[in-house]
């Protein structure tokens, strides 16, 4: 996904071709995130129970560890693994492909730099609607999954039997997708900024390398017929 965001060529032969080959790519694409999901997921739920508890329920992580282990069993430290994956598979491929297709084209010259990044924040901004829209009804599973001390299940059918109905699904969702919006269009304006100037450094770089190159073969050069 990066690769293909930063614009590197791939070649007809390098794509997947047939189902087996789309399968391996898509068993690479999700490896990360499941792996990252298996590894966070126990850090995520502390996380939660602290933020949505006070110090009298939970003194400290190692409290809230301690206990969520005792009282729910060793694996109630992977509750709500399921919807983190769904979400995390997903949004990494959605946002930079939308941010890809609607990014300005070209590198502009110092006369444009503020309406090419005004650009390049707004297909931030935009890139970003996708993924909070697919985000929030994951997230909302995934903290009651989270916030639920016991070991009954059926808390996708409790959430769809709501009075809100599917609509639960949606709370939170304008803080979501703000968070979402701004934070993508931050992130890629700060990565492009960075991105330039780290290209305008090697190129720098480059070409005091190669005057340096230059003047020594001269020297040399003169050396040789004295």
């Amino acid at each position: 996904i990066n690769a293909e965001y930063m614009g590197r060529s791939h070649s007809m032969d390098s794509r997947p071709t047939g189902a087996t080959e789309w399968a391996k790519h898509v068993a690479i694409s999700a490896s990360p995130a499941f792996a990252w999901v298996l590894v966070g997921a126990p850090f995520d739920i502390i996380r939660v129970r602290l933020q949505t508890t006070s110090r009298a329920r939970f003194a400290s992580a190692w409290q809230c560890l301690y206990e969520t282990v005792r009282l729910e069993g060793v694996f109630a430290l992977w509750k709500g693994f399921v919807p983190s994956l769904c979400l995390s598979f997903p949004h990494a491929a959605v946002l930079f492909g939308v941010y890809r297709y609607m990014r300005p084209a070209g590198t502009p010259d110092d006369s444009a730099l503020r309406s090419h990044y005004w650009g390049v924040f707004t297909a931030g901004v935009c890139s970003g609607v996708v993924p909070a829209l697919l985000q929030n009804p994951w997230d909302v599973w995934r903290i009651r999954l989270q916030t639920d001390y016991s070991s009954k299940k059926g808390v996708l059918q409790e959430l769809l039997r709501s009075k809100y109905g599917w609509r639960v699904f949606a709370r939170g969702g304008s803080l979501t997708a703000f968070r979402s919006m701004g934070g993508s269009g931050v992130f890629f304006t700060v990565h492009e900024c960075c991105m330039a100037q780290l290209a305008r450094l090697r190129d720098e770089n480059r070409n005091n390398n190669n005057n340096n190159n230059n003047n020594n073969n001269n020297e040399k050069k003169k050396k040789k017929k004295k």
